[in-house]
């Protein structure tokens, strides 16, 4: 699910989401230099680029896809005061959200994303993270059928767990996690419901089943967190970088 955006899949909305605001918060920690480089290999429609572009104007923001990422890749410019289209530049930071869960290849993404950082630059990660145990019977049937339809569709809702320990073995230091939940139900708060609902017809339960669950999650005060989002922050081997002091990440 996409905090804020309950289910859409529209790519073209400018407007800023709690996700948004999240990962920047996460990103303004860093610290970074005005004029640093910025790599967003988040696929559309939860990119990063174009709120970076806005926040750091002088900074340099770049996309590039991730299923073609090579250290000599065509990256995109976003940032109006940077050239055009360039190949075999180094980055600040790169960053991925949504994305790197879908991808078959996802090892090995974040290690060439590795060989793309300048000397301290830092990688961000933000993927979901299944939580089990469903606080009614009903309600864990039709989230284990909205897993299991997601895992059908190529995505791993748990492999974040396993980054910390990925990013160990590719010599990153500074390895810091950060948790956003992710509500169903509470009302106004609910950011997974939509999502349930544009995939009913996919998912291996009975229309009764939907419609209890809807029941449930739509009922006064009620509230459930069937996930988490993780960000994995880390700085590769070397200790400095021309973008951040002798620590990247606030103490």
């Amino acid at each position: 699910m996409i905090p804020g955006r309950h289910g859409s899949d529209d790519s073209d909305s400018e407007a800023a989401t709690p996700l948004d605001d999240y990962s920047l918060g996460l990103i303004s920690a860093l610290e970074l230099r005005p004029d640093a480089r910025l790599l967003d290999i988040s696929a559309a429609p939860v990119g990063l680029a174009a709120a970076l572009a806005a926040k750091y104007p002088a900074a340099r923001v770049s996309t590039a896809d991730h299923r073609t990422l090579s250290a000599g890749c065509r990256v995109g410019t976003v940032s109006p005061n940077s050239p055009g289209r360039q190949r075999g530049r180094r980055f600040d930071l790169i960053h991925s959200r949504l994305t790197l869960g879908k991808a078959a290849a996802r090892n090995s993404i974040v290690a060439t994303a590795t060989t793309m950082l300048r000397p301290g630059g830092v990688l961000m990660l933000t993927e979901p993270y299944q939580l089990d145990d469903a606080p009614d019977p009903v309600l864990g049937k039709v989230l284990a059928a909205y897993h299991d339809h997601a895992v059908r569709t190529g995505a791993a809702l748990t492999w974040i767990r396993t980054v910390p320990s990925l990013l160990t073995r590719l010599e990153f230091t500074d390895i810091q996690v950060h948790a956003l939940p992710i509500r169903l139900g509470g009302g106004a708060q609910d950011q997974w419901w939509g999502g349930i609902e544009s995939a009913h017809d996919r998912l291996d339960v009975s229309p009764a089943d939907i419609r209890d669950a809807h029941h449930m999650s739509n009922s006064p005060g009620w509230l459930d967190i069937p996930q988490i989002l993780l960000t994995i922050i880390a700085r590769n081997h070397q200790a400095t970088g021309p973008c951040f002091g002798q620590s990247a990440f606030p103490r």
